[in-house]
């Protein structure tokens, strides 16, 4: 859209025509008044041409250049057409200046403002015609050759300039044009080399039709064929892993219903069989008057290294990093689960204290490796003795603790079933150990070592007793074993009724 107010080249435009009505209108008032007599009705046009002139004039230098063109085009149109009538009709060569009265306004003002300036000039012409055929016309005044002259060359230095600030405003229109266009596409390479690089892409979904549109960066990530650029929600949703699906589904299903934007982070399949991770969000981008949504726009990013250095820094925080077993802080969230549970269901849970009886000599002969071996060899063994749902940790140094859950309600099965747990860890901890500290050590060189264990036993019953007092009850049962001379099963003093 032109700037009328601000353009400097459309301001220069306006400052040329008001001086040029300003200038013919002069030098046709003197041509007129030396001619005798008079003819008053071209020095009343004359003295119009000037004052219109003048104004423009004005009003350009306080900065109203809307006003000074509009007044410019309007005045001259009038002042043509008043002139036309005494100086030939329809033969008057005046009317040769609609037409660039006409571009002009269509071109500065509006195509409105070109079309009623059309309208009009048509009207005025059959309106001459008609007035001429029935002679009604008032006798044609001749013009003075210098009138003649100046009106002409007048006419020739507006269309000039009419023809090269059109071109101007064309060419620089153009231009900006062009300009905007290698903007645009140099941000869309820009953009695309940033999602390429952050291995994101941007998509979106027609709703009515069903159609979901991905750039090329989807096909990349997922290494599929480019007939995936475009497919239905249900050929998305496929790629999904299955144990995911249901939940993106409804996350998305949200979303279209007006339950805020759509935010899942999930794993998809690629053409290779490797599961990845992606962070897919997405919002309503257009809804019918009815609320229902009409478009979705998202993106996808590919977050898979996230995500695995999310499980290394877990890892790392609530799991022992020598037997991949539950630390301390993992193991009291376990043990507060197993209490709420207890508390739930009135069952009994156990608590065991195990700490090996024959480690510290293995390090002192050996060497902290093969300690480190039999440490992760009592973890596999301890494992295998009692149930996925049960919780294995290691607390530190040769220390581990089970955690037995959902034992029976009364408190003497629940004691058998401890115990009887307890000595099975006894008996597969008790039995010998084959250890090979160097990878690249002959065979036979492999050191055999015994280590039993002793352990304490302790009942919980829902949250009566906090998990420090837990832990002491069982660790007092557990020195009590060592005390009676090792390798033994201890129960606590104190059980719950």
């Amino acid at each position: 859209m032109l700037d009328l107010q601000n353009d400097p080249v459309l301001i220069r435009f306006f400052w040329l025509a008001s001086f040029i009505f300003t200038a013919v209108g002069a030098a046709h008032l003197f041509t007129h008044l030396q001619t005798t007599p008079p003819p008053l009705w071209r020095i009343a046009m004359s003295i119009a041409l000037i004052m219109m002139g003048l104004i423009a004039n004005l009003l350009m230098f306080r900065r109203r250049h809307v006003a000074a063109f509009k007044l410019m085009i309007w005045g001259g149109w009038v002042i043509i057409t008043s002139v036309t009538v005494v100086s030939g009709g329809i033969y008057s060569p005046n009317l040769m200046i609609y037409p660039l009265l006409i571009i002009a306004g269509g071109w500065l003002l509006s195509i409105q403002t070109g079309i009623v300036l059309s309208v009009l000039s048509a009207l005025a012409i059959a309106c001459l015609a008609l007035a001429q055929v029935s002679g009604r016309l008032p006798p044609t005044q001749t013009a003075p050759i210098s009138v003649a002259a100046t009106t002409a060359v007048a006419m020739v230095i507006a269309a000039a300039l009419c023809a090269i600030f059109f071109a101007k405003s064309y060419l620089g229109r153009f231009n900006e044009v062009r300009q905007l266009g290698t903007d645009l596409q140099k941000s869309q390479d820009q953009l695309a080399y940033v999602l390429s690089v952050a291995r994101e892409s941007v998509w979106s979904w027609d709703v009515r039709q069903d159609v979901v549109v991905h750039d090329r960066n989807w096909c990349d990530v997922l290494q599929l064929d480019e007939k995936y650029l475009q497919h239905s929600s249900e050929g998305f949703t496929a790629l999904v892993h299955e144990a995911d699906r249901e939940r993106m589904r409804e996350q998305l299903r949200k979303c279209l219903e007006g339950g805020g934007a759509y935010r899942s982070e999930h794993r998809m399949l690629r053409s290779d069989g490797r599961t990845i991770w992606v962070r897919d969000r997405a919002d309503v981008f257009e809804r019918d008057a009815q609320g229902q949504a009409l478009q979705v726009i998202g993106s996808t990013a590919e977050i898979t290294e996230r995500k695995q250095m999310e499980a290394q820094v877990h890892q790392l925080a609530f799991y022992d990093a020598l037997t991949r077993l539950p630390n301390r802080r993992l193991f009291h969230d376990r043990l507060n689960q197993a209490m709420t549970a207890s508390k739930r269901t009135g069952f009994h849970g156990a608590l065991m204290l195990l700490d090996l009886d024959n480690f510290k000599p293995l390090n002192d002969a050996h060497g902290h490796a093969a300690g480190d071996l039999l440490l992760l060899e009592v973890a596999q063994r301890l494992k295998s003795c009692v149930r996925d749902s049960d919780t294995v940790a290691r607390l530190g140094g040769d220390e581990f603790v089970v955690i037995l859950a959902e034992l029976k309600a009364p408190v003497d099965e629940s004691i058998a079933v401890a115990t009887s747990v307890a000595e099975k860890i006894r008996a597969s901890l008790g039995a010998p150990y084959l250890l090979s500290p160097n990878d690249g050590a002959p065979q036979g060189s492999a050191i055999e070592h015994r280590c039993s264990a002793s352990i304490g036993v302790t009942l919980f019953l829902g949250q009566q007793t906090s998990q420090d007092e837990l832990l002491k009850q069982a660790d007092a049962a557990m020195y009590r074993a060592k005390e009676a001379g090792r390798n033994r099963i201890q129960l606590a003093e104190q059980l719950p009724g």
